[in-house]
Formats: C-alpha cells, structure tokens, sequence
C-alpha cells in the first residue's frame, strides 16, 4: 500500500466514523430524542438525513474493510458526499428563496441556520479530500475504473 493509499485509507476512516455517528445522531433525534446537544450540532432529527448519512458512512467503513480496492471506496464515498453537500445547499437557496418570494409571512422567522445539517459540514470535509485526491476523483479516470 502507498503512502498516498494509507493517507486517503486514514482520512476515509475519520469520515466514516463521523458519517456515522452523525447518521446514529440524526435517528436518535428522529425517533424522538430532543437532546440539547443534538441541536448544538445542527441535527434536525430527520430520519432520511440519517439514512443519506448511514449509507454515506458504510462506503467509507466498507472502504476500510476493503484490502484491495479500499480506496475506491474511499473516492466513492468522497463523491458521495459532495454531491449530497450539493443538494444541502440547493434546499438552503430554496429555502433563501421562499423567505424573498413570499416573506416573512410564510417563513416566518427562518435563517440559514434553520437548515444547517451535518451533510453540509461533512460535505465540507468530503470536499476538501476530493480537492487532495482530485487527480484520483476525476471523471474520466473512474469511467475508465468501471464505476
């Protein structure tokens, strides 16, 4: 294994961990818990979110598990993760846009911090690895990996 590999395994293995602690915090509020900490956090309780962040997770954890191809799915999984940072921040501007459209009266009393979720600080972190490994996360180069 390289380097570049232990490098990308160990940061896919923090990810994980995170994915999937935040994915256990997002079903523990979504079942009902509504702990004080769960909202320093920024959890919502939504059970989808928690699902979105549980699969997320288990493709880095797999990644981890993976001797061979480890590192696939720890680019997968970056991937992944920005494309869902992506849709994180399309439902923030709808909600931007709604409070323009429509105004105080329909969404009263919104801010960008009602629809902080840890997919967007998570998604931040995917990110930052797809910036450190992009040469490995290019399109072309996974079309050619058959994924």
């Amino acid at each position: 294994m390289s380097k570049d590999d232990r490098y990308l395994t160990t940061f896919g293995g923090l990810l994980a961990f995170l994915y999937l602690a935040f994915g256990v915090f997002e079903a523990i509020g979504g079942i009902g818990y509504d702990g004080e900490w769960l909202g320093a956090l920024c959890v919502q309780g939504n059970v989808m979110d928690a699902f979105v962040l549980l699969v997320i997770g288990a493709v880095f954890a797999f990644g981890l598990r993976e001797r061979r191809d480890g590192s696939a799915f720890m680019l997968i999984g970056m991937a992944l993760g920005i494309v869902f940072l992506a849709i994180y921040l399309v439902l923030m501007g709808a909600n931007a846009l709604g409070l323009l459209i429509f105004g105080s009266e329909h969404m009263e009393g919104w801010t960008a911090m009602d629809s902080m979720r840890p997919g967007l600080y998570l998604g931040i972190l995917a990110t930052v690895g797809g910036c450190i490994w992009r040469r490995r996360l290019s399109p072309s180069r996974l079309s050619r990996a058959g994924a």
